[in-house]
């Protein structure tokens, strides 16, 4: 076999490994979870995720049964990204909030959103008030916007779990559970509906 060609089997075989171990690191083949469930806490406040979606809601599952995957946890976390300005049928409906109704999820596997649970024991703990500070505009928008010469208030912010009514004892338990597993719901297909298990 004559140089060029060794190299040219190389090159291909490099490559071939490369899509493989790509495949698996940026989960390309994400697991999926199907469970029926219902929502026992949110995660508050709701970020926006630059470049991606406006907003990034978080809540917490409380697994009644498995119908497709493997999990052994009774509570996982979940993110759904979503765009209310341009694409309001995506917001999720009120109901799947309540505490009273159980909704069958399609979930794909995400360890972005894997995360030890910090419950929220009073109105607004997330803000941090104490350590805020005052930016002048100067330092945030560029130059000829009229905010450059407004000063703001900066409050530090620490994501909290927020129980629903009813759920308060559960959610606390989601503290001592260490790292909570953390799927996406994806708002592309038609991945959650009420059902009645």
């Amino acid at each position: 076999m004559n140089k060029s060609k060794r190299c040219f089997i190389k090159v291909i075989v490099s490559t071939l490994l490369f899509c493989v171990l790509a495949w698996d690191a940026y989960g390309l083949e994400r697991k999926r979870l199907v469970v029926v469930g219902r929502v026992i806490a949110v995660e508050v406040p709701e970020f926006g995720w630059p470049g991606e979606f406006e907003s990034l809601k978080i809540f917490y599952i409380r697994i009644e049964k498995v119908l497709k995957g493997k999990s052994t946890a009774k509570h996982i976390r979940v993110a759904y990204g979503y765009n209310p300005s341009s694409a309001p049928q995506y917001i999720l409906p009120a109901e799947m909030f309540d505490g009273n109704t159980i909704w069958k999820f399609d979930l794909s596997e995400d360890s972005k959103f894997d995360r030890k649970v910090s419950v929220s024991k009073s109105e607004n703990d997330w803000m941090d008030t104490k350590n805020s500070k005052k930016i002048k505009g100067s330092e945030i928008y560029p130059e000829n916007d009229p905010g450059r010469d407004e000063e703001y208030t900066s409050v530090p912010i620490t994501p909290k779990c927020v129980p629903l009514a009813g759920y308060e004892k559960e959610a606390a338990v989601l503290e001592t559970l260490g790292i909570l597993k953390g799927y996406w719901l994806d708002f592309e297909r038609k991945s959650f509906e009420k059902t009645k298990e």
